[in-house]
């Protein structure tokens, strides 16, 4: 009987011991990890969520992604891109929402598609019928390396913003834009146009943005005005008063302006400020001279 009762323990005994041990494994890092990118263009949040591959001394398009094929636009499952409201990519509408986003590489020209199943791995399944929008593009060749495929979001305004794809020595571009200039717009409109508003950072705010978008600069100018009677006189509110008047052309009134700037931050202590009106005074006085 004890026999018996030793010949069934052991094995039970060893396989304690050696199963942990043979079934050990080690996780070695993957070679496409995977990327993610968050970026604010105006009002939108915009996600991407993908896998980046690397060259490793490969010929890239043409070769391990070929021409005039559907790609997935990265590694591993499809490339996610989401957006918190509507855009346009190349003045295409996109609804809000998430999408996979493909392309077709070309020598000459790229096809960029928004596709609206996610839920596919790579392009397997990728049915054209699911497409959401897909337009052409010129892809650019540069004297730069790109090792790692890698998606940025890039020259960003206020509003707008450019997709970019970068691998190997190619660059490809999708302007996105956004409806964030007609909110503000619209935001400005009933706040400032409301004359029970006696907020001066809110006039502030208007009359910088007009000036940045080249709008109404009498508006502006306006508006700037009522920030200072407001709030009285600021260096950074006579620093965009100044400029208004430089977008206006009239550089011996920025001038002044901004040496009133200058005795304000001196005077109060915004030291920050003093040695930028400086520069801009020098820069206009010069302006001046030419004009």
């Amino acid at each position: 009987m004890k026999a018996n009762i030793f010949q069934i323990i052991l094995p039970l005994i060893l396989g304690l011991v050696f199963v942990p041990a043979a079934s050990a494994q080690i996780e070695l890092p993957p070679l496409s990890p995977e990327g993610f990118l968050k970026q604010e263009v105006g009002y939108v949040t915009i996600e991407i969520n993908y896998s980046r591959p690397s060259m490793r001394g490969r010929v890239i398009f043409g070769d391990v992604v070929p021409y005039n094929e559907i790609w997935r636009t990265g590694a591993n499952a499809s490339t996610k891109i989401k957006f918190s409201q509507e855009v346009t990519l190349n003045d295409h509408q996109v609804p809000a929402g998430e999408y996979a986003l493909y392309t077709i590489p070309g020598e000459k020209e790229w096809t960029i598609i928004l596709n609206k199943n996610t839920n596919l791995w790579g392009a397997y399944g990728y049915k054209q019928a699911d497409d959401l929008v897909r337009f052409k593009v010129v892809p650019v060749k540069t004297q730069y390396h790109f090792e790692t495929f890698t998606i940025d979001i890039g020259e960003l305004t206020g509003t707008t913003a450019t997709l970019q794809l970068f691998w190997e020595n190619t660059v490809v571009r999708v302007n996105i834009g956004t409806n964030s200039d007609e909110e503000i717009i619209a935001k400005l409109e009933e706040q400032l146009n409301n004359p029970m508003v006696l907020v001066g950072n809110n006039y502030f705010a208007g009359a910088d943005y007009y000036l940045r978008t080249h709008r109404d600069l009498d508006q502006a100018l306006t508006w700037i005005n009522k920030a200072i009677e407001v709030n009285g006189a600021t260096p950074w509110y006579l620093n965009t008063k100044a400029e208004i008047f430089v977008e206006k052309g009239d550089y011996s009134e920025a001038i002044k302006i901004a040496t009133d700037g200058i005795e304000n931050a001196r005077k109060n202590g915004h030291d920050a400020y003093i040695s930028s009106l400086e520069m801009k005074v020098e820069k206009w006085r010069d302006m001046r001279k030419k004009n």
